[in-house]
């Protein structure tokens, strides 16, 4: 049984809204990036792989369990919610005991694991530290801790450098690099740097349906001849955005530089630019990297 997911048309709606469109997608080993904004079906698809949300149609695997043996898979799965909160006044070590025995451990068992845990997310400073007092980083990795809890072979995290200072991603990061050394850690975000720090491989996601699949490398080698770079007076600048996507602007006093993407690759303006992982993002929502 690999760590692996294996997912074939998954479909869902809510309303009139389509979450997700679709989605056929292997994930195996390492750390796997969802790389998508808001609306994109992130959450969407990692609750239905935690089995807390019914598909409208497709089918997934989780190990080679079918989503529908909803018990076995949750055993080999780990859950980062986004919105991942627990009771505030307890302490850190009682956090960990109580999510531990909700997935079932004996008390010996919470202990150990509790233990190692907080030492892994580098907490067990912290242990007697209640819930409520720990800065949004510290509770970022006390939630990493506790989806390691049941020591599962795939972990689910959703945004879990949201809204972190660039030391504390880097933490956070570096985490899920050693989390990734024994199982399948599938990476939610709409951080482009989060999938190139730490991801082998991409999925972008955008409405509910792939945009592109592959080693990040690879969709920046494929952004190449797309990005450009334009000096140019003040006054011009509203009619480059308006025939282009204009990503970045530098003043030079009355002059602009701006950083601008041309799917077509040929805007007789400006000149080209190496480009980096946020640009091929972007041009891959816009159809500019084929998937």
């Amino acid at each position: 049984m690999e760590n692996r997911i294996e997912l074939r048309g998954l479909r869902k709606r809510f309303g009139g809204k389509t979450a997700l469109d679709g989605v056929t997608l292997d994930m195996e080993g390492g750390v796997f990036g969802i790389l998508g904004g808001e609306g994109a079906g992130k959450s969407t698809l990692l609750r239905a792989l935690a089995t807390l949300l019914p598909l409208d149609g497709g089918e997934a695997r989780v190990c080679g369990l079918p989503l529908e043996k909803a018990g076995a898979v949750r055993a080999l799965v780990g859950y980062l919610p986004g919105d991942f909160g627990v009771y505030g006044n307890l302490r850190l070590r009682e956090a960990m005991d109580y999510l531990g025995a909700l997935s079932g451990l004996d008390a010996p068992t919470r202990r150990a694991r509790t233990q190692q845990l907080l030492g892994l997310v580098g907490l067990s400073g912290e242990a007697e530290t209640r819930v409520r007092r720990l800065d949004a980083g510290a509770l970022r990795r006390l939630g990493v801790a506790q989806a390691l809890i049941h020591d599962p072979r795939v972990l689910l995290l959703d945004e879990p450098t949201a809204g972190l200072a660039p030391e504390e991603r880097a933490r956070v990061r570096a985490l899920l690099s050693e989390a990734a050394i024994d199982r399948l850690v599938v990476l939610a975000t709409q951080r482009p740097d989060d999938v190139e720090a730490v991801c082998a491989r991409v999925a972008v996601l955008e409405a509910g349906r792939l945009r592109f699949v592959g080693a990040p490398g690879d969709m920046v080698n494929r952004a190449e001849g797309k990005v450009f770079l334009a000096d140019l007076p003040e006054e011009a600048l509203p009619t480059l955005r308006r025939r282009y996507r204009v990503v970045s602007v530098v003043s030079h006093g009355q002059r602009r530089v701006a950083r601008f993407l041309d799917p077509e690759g040929a805007p007789g303006v400006g000149r080209a630019d190496r480009p980096g992982i946020r640009d091929a993002y972007l041009l891959c929502l816009n159809g500019g990297v084929p998937a």
